[in-house]
């Protein structure tokens, strides 16, 4: 299958707001060596502090909830080319859509010796939240799994670069830093959830992680993480049953039982 990239830069502070109706826009200028100079507006109306722009979103909806995360990296995402899109497949039962992956690409090396299994434990928290917020049940971590995501992610590590496993048994969601511990991957295979159409539940390439990580039916989990010899990260979750069965998406990706704000 082609590939091509897709590269975007992920704006600190990104808010969410379509669920209420809400339109939202960050803009920042900076000429030479002047201070960067950001303007906020909310529904047409400009705020000059995101602060002021955030406190009248909540004057206008006070019992909403908000959950603040912080997006600030450059992320290449491979995507199957366009004369493959998902559309082209037909919704049969259990048919499997491309799977895509998620790399950033921040070049800076990083020494930092990374405790993996701290890591993991905060993967393994930071998915099953996520779940709770859609109402679905939590996956259970299981140590077989674990295993296998463990030898996919160290032959990542070894060949240098990301490449899905043939496997039908289990979902699997890949993502690689450099530079940093990789702390947010699995906040940035959530955060796919502003491109995905509840009122329209399809399968998309920019949708892939997140529908995954909420899947209501998957039940187990395991994660893999490995580094190579330049400091690269490697991280590989396995999902049983696995996810994105192009003719249950409606049903296995239920909306936010809490509404979200990226801040």
């Amino acid at each position: 299958m082609y590939m091509r990239s897709i590269i975007f830069l992920l704006l600190i502070n990104l808010i969410v707001v379509s669920s209420l109706g809400y339109s939202y826009s960050e803009d920042c200028v900076k000429r030479n060596r002047e201070p960067e100079v950001c303007t906020y507006t909310v529904n047409g109306r400009i705020f000059n502090s995101k602060q002021e722009a955030m406190d009248y979103i909540q004057n206008q909806n006070p019992n909403d909830v908000f959950e603040a995360y912080e997006e600030h990296k450059e992320i290449i995402i491979n995507t199957p080319d366009d004369n493959n899109d998902i559309n082209d497949f037909d919704e049969k039962e259990n048919e499997k859509p491309p799977r895509p992956y998620i790399q950033n690409d921040n070049y800076v090396r990083s020494d930092k010796r990374i405790d993996f299994e701290q890591l993991k434990e905060h993967f393994i928290k930071e998915t099953n939240e996520y779940r709770r917020k859609h109402g679905v049940p939590p996956l259970v971590y299981d140590k077989t799994i674990e295993q296998k995501a463990q030898r996919h992610a160290n032959l990542l590590a070894k060949l240098r670069r990301l490449k899905h496993e043939r496997d039908d048994i289990y979902g699997e969601n890949l993502g690689t830093v450099y530079g940093s511990s990789g702390d947010d991957i699995v906040q940035k295979w959530y955060d796919e959830i502003k491109y995905y159409n509840f009122d329209n539940p399809r399968y998309t390439s920019q949708v892939g992680h997140f529908t995954q990580v909420v899947w209501k039916s998957s039940k187990k989990f395991g994660f893999g993480i490995a580094k190579d010899s330049r400091g690269q990260i490697y991280v590989v979750c396995k999902y049983f049953p696995p996810g994105n069965v192009l003719n249950q998406m409606a049903e296995n990706v239920p909306r936010l039982k809490y509404k979200l704000y990226f801040i």
